[in-house]
C-alpha cells in the first residue's frame, strides 16, 4: 500500500497550481533542525469548495518538534518559515 503524497493531494493541486515547486522547499526548523512539511488546518476543509483559493487553511509544521506557523496561504506559510533573524554577528 502506497502512502499519500501530501503535495499531490487534489486540493493542495487546487490551491498551489500557481506556486512553482522550488518555491515550495522548506528550511529545516531553526530550533531543532528537522524537516519541516506542510500540512492543512482541516477546521476548513469544506468551508468554500466553489472556490478553494479564496480561504487560507495551510500552515508548516516541524516533523521533531512541531513548532508551526500561522494559517495563511502556501506563498506566506513558506515565507514566514523560511525566513531567518540575522542577528549583528551573521552580517
Amino acid at each position: 500500500m502506497d502512502t499519500p503524497d501530501i503535495m499531490k493531494s487534489t486540493t493542495t493541486n487546487d490551491f498551489c497550481d500557481d506556486v512553482f515547486q522550488e518555491d515550495r522547499v522548506l528550511k529545516q526548523c531553526p530550533f531543532c533542525g528537522e524537516y519541516a512539511l506542510y500540512a492543512e488546518d482541516m477546521r476548513f476543509v469544506g468551508s468554500k469548495p466553489e472556490n478553494p483559493r479564496m480561504f487560507p487553511k495551510w500552515y508548516v509544521v516541524c516533523t521533531g518538534c512541531g513548532v508551526h506557523t500561522p494559517v495563511a496561504d502556501i506563498p506566506t506559510v513558506t515565507k514566514i518559515w523560511n525566513s531567518r533573524y540575522k542577528g549583528e554577528y551573521d552580517k
